[in-house]
């Protein structure tokens, strides 16, 4: 009860406040918003004019997704922010039905940028801690870490790209992050797209890729990734999934702002304590457009072989025994910026490990943002995703599990660095047949929070 009276004590001050703030800061510029689509401050360039920005140089087929382009000028900065927030959680076990709980949402963000003529390097740190006034047991933290240095000497340039991240629950919808976007291609990333309760675990993804420019127009790429996913329980711990590609690509553009490109791409799958492995080869056709500070476009497909098993290792006589399939993998995406709207849309499907629950699957997903700045201050956004996992393997029961999350916040400027928030966040996945887990069964979540953020000025390290 007293929580209670605390969160509508806290929204009565939350409009008020704002009302006030209003008020005083009617005629002052509040800054420009980051776009939306990656969480990699590298790829959220300011609301400038296009000039200001120099355009995307990401291979269409290298291990990064496309961007809207980044600053021109020369800069290091560091950018640190925080926040603290307090939530209402309908299920804060993430399984059936765990009773309502009050959560304490405390996260910080920090970002790196050094960017010279020859290379650039990007750091961005995002984490935090939750405290549940009841559950005390779910009392966790959170991290994720992306890191990218990249070299370019003439005809080459050399990417390297790191992502860890640490979480108490799949992080498909997980509220403790601000933002859902990637910068590494979603099918490099081990798999956490359904909803599967209460357990910490870590994944860590390095990749890398090598490019050199055939001429002004063409280019060849070659790039390899690395995935792993962990989880603490020792009774979760043959979940373990490791996941490893390597493709070779040629991209050509056709004028300033059109590419097409050719990518082959081969994967593996491998489990803990198991023989059992899953490999793909697949062929890819990319035609990407992009519109320096206004547009990204991508769009990709192609057939895709698939071989699961692994009496392969036991010589090729056995190897011939292993199922073979034939597949297909797609995808694409928009990021868009025009006015005061940021809209980001992506689609995909592909082969994954499995999200630890099965072994392999063919994984479906759309993920969708929209956000619009009201006035000078307010800022609303809306987010949603959807995910459907469908067991590989014709000597396995059928399985499919589907899960969507949503998410609504408005928020408000309540001086240049200083401001608050309201959001509404909901998790659902439909029961699975054939599955007696408890992640298995029909689930539904709801998340209010109400909180205040602070975001200093940048701090230049030149």
């Amino acid at each position: 009860m007293h929580t209670v009276r605390a969160m509508i004590v806290a929204l009565a001050a939350f409009a008020c406040v704002a009302a006030v703030a209003g008020q005083e800061t009617g005629n002052k510029p509040v800054g420009p918003y980051a776009a939306i689509g990656a969480e990699d401050s590298s790829s959220k360039p300011n609301q400038v004019d296009a000039a200001q920005l120099s355009p995307d140089s990401n291979a269409v087929t290298g291990v990064q997704l496309l961007t809207l382009g980044h600053a021109r000028q020369v800069h290091s900065l560091l950018q640190p922010s925080f926040s603290f927030s307090q939530a209402v959680d309908t299920n804060p076990a993430a399984i059936t039905a765990s009773g309502r709980d009050y959560v304490s949402y405390f996260t910080g963000d920090l970002s790196l940028q050094r960017r010279h003529a020859q290379d650039s390097f990007v750091l961005d740190y995002n984490g935090g801690a939750t405290l549940y006034q009841h559950n005390t047991g779910y009392n966790s933290s959170f991290h994720r870490l992306n890191a990218m240095q990249a070299f370019s000497l003439r005809r080459w340039q050399l990417t390297f790209a790191n992502r860890f991240e640490f979480t108490p629950e799949s992080r498909f919808g997980f509220a403790g992050f601000a933002a859902t976007g990637e910068t590494l291609r979603p099918e490099l990333l081990p798999n956490q797209s359904f909803l599967d309760g209460h357990n910490e675990r870590w994944t860590n993804t390095a990749a890398t890729d090598v490019e050199y420019r055939l001429s002004a127009r063409s280019s060849a790429t070659a790039s390899f990734s690395f995935g792993m996913l962990r989880y603490l329980d020792d009774a979760l711990r043959t979940r373990a999934t490791n996941q490893w590609s390597a493709s070779a690509g040629f991209d050509h553009q056709f004028g300033s702002r059109n590419t097409l490109a050719m990518q082959y791409s081969h994967a593996r799958f491998d489990y803990r304590a198991q023989v059992f492995n899953v490999e793909t080869d697949s062929a890819s056709l990319v035609f990407a457009r992009r519109v320096t500070g206004r547009l990204s476009f991508e769009l990709r497909g192609g057939p895709q072989i698939i071989r699961m098993g692994g009496l392969w290792s036991l010589g090729p006589a056995a190897a011939s025994l292993d199922p073979t399939a034939l597949s297909y993998t797609a995808g694409g995406s928009v990021l868009y910026q025009r006015g005061h709207y940021d809209i980001s849309l992506s689609g995909s499907r592909f082969t994954s490990g499995g999200a630890g629950g099965m072994q392999g699957a063919h994984t479906t997903t759309a993920q969708g943002a929209i956000a619009r700045t009201l006035g000078r201050s307010w800022r609303a956004d809306v987010a949603g995703g959807y995910t459907r996992n469908e067991r590989l393997g014709r000597f396995a029961p059928d399985q499919m599990i589907a899960s969507l999350y949503g998410s609504v916040r408005l928020s408000r400027d309540l001086t240049r660095s200083v401001g608050t928030f309201v959001n509404y966040n909901v998790q659902h996945q439909d029961a699975v047949t054939g599955c007696s887990s408890v992640f298995c069964s029909n689930q539904l979540r709801h998340i209010v929070t109400i909180g205040i953020d602070w975001r200093p000025r940048p701090l230049s390290l030149e």
